[in-house]
């Protein structure tokens, strides 16, 4: 479950601050910026106001940032980074607001979360396609789902062996090797 991966250290913000308050606010963490309604806008940190000057309102820099993702506290990480939600981190969000059952914001899901996530579930699958083992976020997610990678490279690449035989099933964790390219040890 995506609750048990969620944190609750984070800042509070709303669109009336100045980026003074914010950064001050913020302090090298993460922050979930409110409109006056009470409504999720995004996630930010330091880092997205280090080019703002300190008077200037925090609102004029909702149009440039990130877009804001929001999440159930029931759903697994799975099923996440398979959701039409997950593509938001390829333009920059930093994460998401897990809101429970009665609609209520319970944590945030850091980017560096899903990244970890991402490690240990699919730790192997750019070394399956023979791409460099590029494990950040943007790299994760910059064509389409990892878990397809595998099936690809195996239909792409090993098309006349498997014309022959039977493909096993694409492994993620312990990929198939083909017995005749098997690594130099």
């Amino acid at each position: 479950m995506i609750k048990g991966q969620i944190s609750s250290d984070f800042a509070t913000l709303d669109t009336k601050m100045t980026v003074g308050e914010a950064r001050a606010k913020l302090a090298g963490g993460y922050g979930v910026v409110w409109d006056e309604n009470g409504r999720f806008i995004t996630i930010l940190q330091s880092e997205d106001l280090a080019t703002s000057t300190d008077e200037q309102p925090l609102a004029e820099l909702l149009g440039q940032l990130p877009p804001g993702i929001v999440v159930a506290a029931a759903e697994t990480m799975d099923k996440f980074v398979q959701s039409p939600a997950f593509a938001a981190f390829a333009i920059g969000a930093r994460g998401a607001v897990v809101y429970d059952e009665d609609e209520q914001p319970v944590g945030i899901l850091t980017d560096e979360t899903i990244t970890r996530y991402l490690e240990d579930e699919f730790e192997t699958v750019g070394e399956i396609k023979g791409f460099p083992s590029d494990t950040s976020l943007a790299g994760t997610i910059t064509d389409k789902p990892l878990v397809m990678y595998c099936d690809e490279f195996q239909h792409r690449n090993e098309l006349k062996y498997y014309n022959r035989h039977k493909p096993p099933e694409c492994q993620v964790k312990e990929p198939h090797q083909h017995p005749i390219r098997k690594k130099a040890k």
